[in-house]
């Protein structure tokens, strides 16, 4: 039987287009009339001609529409089933924008000409690009920024004669419709047809040409069209270090805000500097900058590909910052080399990335002393506690995590709060995360103490204000160790204030933007109110856990987190059993 040819999906597509336009349907409402078991983002799939359906799907679309029948017999050899047809990343598209919806920001889009298609073809780009909603959310509402400055940017009257205002308002039309490749090649057309002589204008559509490939999540587009623009700011062709200036702008953004697309941006800035170095300390730098971004963008996205290009980068960089030429750029590089290891380590089995990164951090110590550089030598320090802490947990035993604390208390010598207060919090957060493993496995209440002193003392620091995210998983690892003494203790002092820390996190740690984080801690605060319950025999206590239980249990089902799923399952019926 012949399969579906991709003209049969084309012209479906369009057929399918065409009848919701005239029942002035959105997609919204058309996957209302199909039950929902259609999303927005997967019709939107189906109207572009770009998704392979199922014959069952395809009769919902006839019978919700009214469309020809006929065209059921097009799709007989679709081999498509309906369990397959739709993706995580349709269902990741119409999350983000159900919460655009409910944050009033679609219709802010609307207001300004951009249409639900367009709306959706974001939402879909940055699903595919990105593993975690809270992350994803964060892109999207950059992208829809960058969406309204365009349609904006098309309406404004040129200072520089017909030709760029009539160029923009065609880009602007393109972009309302989510044609963001139409949009980009009118830029290109157009900056073909300037010369210097005309350099306000070719500057004007660069900076149209580059909001439109952020929003197409063309990191190459966009550096390429940053880079004539700072070769027309320089008045001819650009020195590295500003090309560098321009490259650590986007690093900072995406390292400090979690963008994806400026890290890629970065990432491939970093290869126009490569390309421009003219000595081998810039090739050195341009290569560790590469690397960072490479390893920073990694840490953000799922997979291990970003992280393996990393660490090929820092070896390559390696063999250009030499031990006897440039011994302090060798050892930044090895440190660097050991982060990539370490972050690499966590998304595999086994302690041989583990022991990689150890020996990079100890080729580290060698020029990166505590006499020459202490600011480095303590970062060394931090670092390579935090490997040890990720290999004791793998090992059996406390050598390797009291190694780990003996690391941390080093690094706390010169990372001192007057000195370094986001460094010492973040030195004591890990020595409590590090205490912490180690009270657990070893039983010890002194060690357990001294986790939740620490965790306390980075609290200090890393403000709810500040750094949200730190904040949040501070108070998770503080509600984690109180909690280790409702066992030890008959009192509910501790308890309570476990219960509070766990409370807290779920300020920040929102079912939106990390639902399994936040699944998790609901079913710690079940056990935690179970357990308050069988202190107190407050019966509202015993209701609070079961509620907290089910909002857990129905996240991890969604996600498919059939371990957790089981866990909370054992937290239900042992709260259900103290109910009869």
């Amino acid at each position: 039987m012949p399969k579906v040819t991709q003209e049969v999906l084309s012209a479906f597509g369009t057929a399918v287009e065409r009848a919701r336009s005239l029942k002035g349907w959105t997609l919204d409402q058309l996957s209302g009339e199909m039950d929902g078991t259609s999303g927005k983002s997967f019709l939107s799939a189906i109207e572009n001609g770009k998704r392979s359906i199922s014959t069952r799907t395809v009769g919902r679309l006839i019978k919700a529409l009214d469309l020809d029948e006929g065209w059921i017999d097009q799709f007989t050899g679709s081999e498509v089933t309906p369990e397959a047809e739709q993706t995580r990343d349709d269902r990741e598209a119409d999350q983000l924008v159900d919460i655009a919806q409910r944050e009033g920001q679609t219709d802010r889009l609307r207001d300004e000409g951009i249409t639900e298609k367009a709306i959706i073809r974001l939402a879909q780009r940055i699903a595919r690009d990105t593993a975690e909603v809270g992350q994803a959310w964060l892109e999207l509402q950059n992208a829809m920024d960058i969406a309204v400055r365009v349609q904006q940017e098309g309406r404004v009257t040129s200072n520089h004669g017909d030709f760029v205002g009539e160029v923009l308002k065609r880009v602007a039309a393109y972009a309302a419709e989510g044609e963001f490749a139409q949009a980009s090649a009118a830029i290109v057309e157009a900056l073909a047809e300037e010369d210097a002589a005309h350099q306000a204008r070719k500057s004007r559509l660069l900076d149209s040409g580059i909001e439109i490939a952020k929003l197409a999540r063309d990191g190459s587009g966009v550096a390429k069209l940053l880079v004539q623009r700072i070769d027309i700011e320089a008045g001819g062709r650009a020195e590295f270090e500003q090309l560098r200036s321009q490259q650590y702008y986007y690093y900072v953004m995406g390292r400090d805000y979690g963008s994806a697309l400026d890290l890629i941006i970065s990432v491939q800035l970093a290869h126009f500097m490569l390309d421009r170095s003219n000595s081998e300390e810039q090739r050195g730098a341009a290569l560790n900058d590469l690397g960072l971004a490479l390893q920073t963008l990694g840490a953000l996205e799922g997979g291990t590909t970003r992280l393996q290009q990393a660490i090929s980068t820092y070896k390559h960089s390696l063999k250009v910052y030499t031990r006897e030429r440039a011994p302090i750029g060798w050892a930044i590089a090895q440190m660097n080399l050991g982060n990539a290891q370490l972050a690499l380590a966590e998304r595999e089995n086994g302690t041989a990335r583990l022991e990689q990164a150890i020996e990079a951090y100890d080729n580290a110590r060698i020029y990166l002393t505590r006499e020459q550089v202490p600011l480095e030598w303590a970062l060394v320090q931090m670092n390579l506690g935090n490997a040890l802490l990720a290999l004791g947990r793998r090992e059996s035993g406390g050598t390797r995590l009291e190694q780990a604390i003996e690391a941390y208390n080093r690094a706390l010598q010169v990372r001192t709060r007057e000195r370094e207060p986001q460094g010492w919090a973040i030195t004591e957060l890990n020595l409590g995360n590090a205490l912490l493993t180690l009270a657990t496995r070893n039983g010890s209440t002194t060690q357990l103490k001294q986790a939740i002193e620490a965790y306390q003392n980075a609290l200090k620091e890393l403000s709810r204000e500040q750094v949200p995210l730190d904040w949040a998983m501070t108070q998770m690892n503080l509600g984690n160790a109180l909690s280790s003494f409702v066992e030890r203790e008959s009192g509910v002092a501790r308890l309570e204030q476990a219960i509070k820390a766990y409370q807290n996190a779920l300020e920040e740690f929102t079912r939106e933007r990390v639902p399994l984080d936040w699944a998790m801690l609901h079913g710690n605060l079940a056990n935690l109110k179970r357990a308050l319950f069988e202190k107190s025999l407050d019966p509202a206590h015993l209701d609070q856990a079961l509620h907290h239980a089910a909002a857990a249990k129905e996240t991890f089902q969604t996600a498919g987190a059939s371990h957790y799923t089981s866990k909370i399952d054992t937290i239900i019926e042992r709260i259900n059993s103290l109910n009869d």
